[in-house]
């Protein structure tokens, strides 16, 4: 299941909406980080979302979008950076989730 093929805000499951507001949460702040803003923006994002799917404890089915062009090893040293990133945030804050529901609510559902 894709989150495009899905329109109503009601439709879209509650761990997929917590990990699209985690994930949103993540990019933004990894702007901040020197080392992770020098990886390709699409390989950083495709990282961002597949840590914060599995944080929410859910399956995005194995989402892989068209058009992305890394190797296996690129991809897995970046998502260890990002889940990394995501471990030290979630000891830094506990309650990551109530934080990202109000980062959600802030900018919108869409």
């Amino acid at each position: 299941m894709r989150l495009r093929e899905l329109s109503a805000p009601d439709l879209i499951p509650l761990s997929f909406r917590q990990a699209r507001s985690l994930a949103r949460y993540l990019l933004e702040l990894t702007l901040q980080d020197y080392d992770l803003s020098q990886i390709r923006p699409s390989t950083l994002a495709l990282c961002v979302w597949k840590s914060a799917v599995a944080h929410v404890n859910t399956d995005d089915g194995n989402f892989l979008p068209d058009g992305l062009f890394f190797t296996r090893e690129d991809f897995r040293l970046v998502y260890q950076e990002v889940k990394l990133f995501t471990e030290n945030l979630q000891q830094s804050f506990p309650e990551i989730i109530n934080i990202c529901d109000h980062y959600s609510n802030m900018y919108g559902q869409e």
